[in-house]
């Protein structure tokens, strides 16, 4: 099993239970932002939350409508 999907499974689902997906969801985005993206990732040296609060400054929004590529080019 994939290491990502092992830890949801033993660190999030085990034990839980959910009203419907809606709760699922709510749960979920709760202990992503709490628990797993506050957790020291060795492969990162630090946490997920605090790399994205590095890299913030120099994100740029994309787009709000991206046209599909063959719309795009239009030959003279």
């Amino acid at each position: 099993m994939e290491r990502n999907f092992d830890y949801a499974e033993q660190n999030f689902l085990a034990g839980r239970t959910f009203k419907d997906w809606l709760d699922l969801n709510e749960q979920a985005k709760r202990w992503s932002k709490e628990v797993a993206n506050q957790k020291v990732k060795r492969s990162l040296g630090m946490s997920p939350e605090a790399v994205y609060l590095m890299e913030k400054p120099h994100l740029t929004p994309l787009p709000p409508y991206i046209p599909p590529v063959y719309q795009t080019f239009i030959e003279p």
